[in-house]
């Protein structure tokens, strides 16, 4: 003899249908990549700093306001500074914000080093507290478009002569 399985409840049924929609309005997750760049006290330009290649991108078809930016989270130490200095950049000129744990910002957009005078460079002077550092390039004019960076990751003793820390960021 074949048994008939219970059926759900009409209260179960708008459940699941409730799931399902809340579950497809969703937008996805992008990744975050986490970076921890060890303490340096070497001081030339960039020494011992993190290199890692980014990219900005588009999604074809969406129009205005679908470009999606970089973005990565630092660790920074109490007593050190953060160096974040896009040293190469192909595509739109760019910008860079980064977020302090205590949600200071600090924004450049043409303050390059070496042979790049058009890209970002953002420098944390001395750090009060030990935090996570959200860091965000994006194009400068908000276009669209494909673009590919190099940016350095540094974190150095907040000594005053080390040139890492020179020239400050002001924060807002």
């Amino acid at each position: 003899m074949l048994c008939k399985p219970p059926r759900a409840s009409s209260g179960l049924r708008r459940a699941a249908a409730t799931i399902s929609i809340l579950g497809a309005a969703t937008a996805p997750a992008a990744a975050q990549t986490l970076i921890e760049p060890p303490a340096q006290t070497c001081t030339t330009i960039n020494c011992g700093a993190t290199a890692v290649r980014g990219q900005t991108w588009q999604i074809a078809g969406l129009g205005f306001g679908s470009g999606h930016p970089w973005t990565a989270q630092v660790f920074g130490a109490a007593g050190k500074c953060l160096r974040f200095d896009v040293t190469s950049q192909i595509g739109a000129d760019l910008a860079m914000t980064v977020v302090a744990p205590d949600g200071q910002t600090f924004t450049n957009n043409d303050g390059g080093s070496g042979g790049c005078s058009t890209c970002p460079r953002v420098v944390v002077g001395q750090i009060p507290a030990t935090g996570w550092y959200t860091v965000n390039v994006a194009e400068k004019a908000a276009a669209l478009g494909n673009n590919r960076f190099i940016i350095r990751l540094g974190q150095y003793a907040a000594d005053v002569g080390n040139p890492n820390c020179a020239s400050p960021t002001p924060g807002q």
